[in-house]
């Protein structure tokens, strides 16, 4: 990133850059979102609160996550 885009980064004004017609494709498993990170919020609250899943697709989704609590040792 250039210097003058981090400056307006860290001062909140650094405007969007509209990709939408270039093609992630190049990426392979990019995906192929372009988004705003609105769009992502938008997305990640209906599917954690059981918007985008039935019920049976949600719970099978809560089941697979398994998180490892480690503590470093002394």
């Amino acid at each position: 990133m250039a210097p003058e885009e981090t400056a307006a980064a860290r001062a909140g004004t650094l405007q969007p850059n509209d990709v939408t017609v270039m093609s992630p494709s190049w990426a392979w498993a990019a995906g192929g979102v372009v988004s705003t990170a609105d769009d992502l919020m938008t997305w990640i609250e209906a599917f954690v609160g059981g918007d985008l899943l039935d019920d049976a697709d949600q719970q099978l989704w809560w089941d697979s996550i398994r998180i490892q609590h480690t503590l470093p040792a002394r």
